[in-house]
C-alpha cells in the first residue's frame, strides 16, 4: 500500500448534503458493503473490492468528522 498514488477530492456540499452523507456513512454496514461490491474483483494490490471500499468510506467518514459532521 505504500506505492499507491493518492488521490484528492474536493466536495461542495451544502450543510444539509454533508450532514445526510454522514448518516449514511455512519449507517453503513459490512453486509452494504457485501451487497455492492463485486465479490471477484482484485485490485493491483490482490486485495478485494470491498476491502478497498470499506477503507475508502472510512476515510470519507473521518474527513466529513473533521469538519464537524460526526452524528451520533
Amino acid at each position: 500500500m505504500a506505492n499507491e498514488t493518492r488521490v484528492k477530492i474536493k466536495l461542495d456540499l451544502t450543510e444539509d448534503q454533508a450532514g445526510a452523507l454522514a448518516q449514511m456513512c455512519k449507517r453503513m454496514c459490512h453486509s452494504h458493503f457485501v451487497e455492492l461490491s463485486s465479490r471477484f474483483s482484485k485490485y493491483p494490490d490482490g486485495r478485494l473490492e470491498i476491502d478497498h471500499m470499506m477503507e475508502a468510506e472510512a476515510v470519507l467518514a473521518r474527513a466529513l468528522r473533521d469538519e464537524g459532521f460526526a452524528p451520533r
